[in-house]
């Protein structure tokens, strides 16, 4: 079921095989991850640039204005999405923020809304994924990206990726969000990500061995 959504050729049973898929990186490209948030029909650059810049970047993209219009011009239906948030960000009130997620959304538009790859977009034009990655932290991984790939690897090269996935991990699986008192916990859990290659089963284990599990805070009395 599963290769017949990807468009796989070959035979496959029950059990799971791994197979190389053309433009595929790893979580990044996976259906149910670039799919989440995506309106049930189209594509939305938009969410999934947000979705890069707040679960892989850890950073903040603020709320858009309470009066601002979400919806694009009725009389630009028929060009590419990235063309209609390129004319978008020419509004001083969107650009800010659209010019922090947009290009990073823009690089998946060879996936549809059900993470399928493809070559023309909703509106029947091609697709382009040229992209940026702008504003990390130390500007590591600052530059242009011809596709998803291109970023995958930049990203797993990232020193703030990593530190932002050990991060996602510590609030998912204690079900809160960090303190102050809980930074020797995330530095035991960043070198035992380290320590392992980055292997993603080391990382669930070493979320067992900190003290943020081990402990319960005193409650004053």
């Amino acid at each position: 079921t599963l290769a017949k959504h990807y468009g796989l050729e070959g035979n496959f049973d029950a059990s799971f095989t791994q197979v190389d898929r053309e433009g595929s990186s790893g979580i990044l490209t996976q259906a149910g991850f670039i799919t989440a948030h995506d309106p049930p029909i189209r594509t939305s650059i938009v969410l999934r640039g947000v979705k890069l810049r707040t679960r892989l970047m850890c950073q903040i993209v603020p709320a858009p204005p309470p009066d601002v219009d979400t919806e694009f011009d009725p009389a630009t239906a028929d060009l590419p999405q990235k063309e209609r948030l390129a004319r978008h960000r020419e509004d001083p009130s969107c650009a800010g923020c659209h010019a922090l997620i947009d290009p990073l959304g823009e690089i998946f538009e060879s996936y549809d809304a059900v993470g399928r790859l493809r070559s023309k977009d909703e509106t029947g034009s091609d697709v382009s994924t040229a992209g940026e990655v702008t504003d990390s932290v130390d500007g590591e991984i600052d530059g242009m990206v011809a596709n998803a790939a291109e970023l995958g690897a930049k990203f797993a090269g990232s020193e703030q990726v990593k530190d932002c996935y050990v991060t996602q991990n510590f609030r998912f699986f204690y079900g809160r969000d960090h303190a102050e008192e809980d930074t020797c916990s995330k530095a035991r859990l960043a070198k035992s990500f380290a320590d392992s290659g980055y292997r993603l089963k080391d990382m669930l284990l070493a979320l067992t061995q900190t003290d943020a599990f081990l402990y319960r805070p005193v409650a004053n009395q």
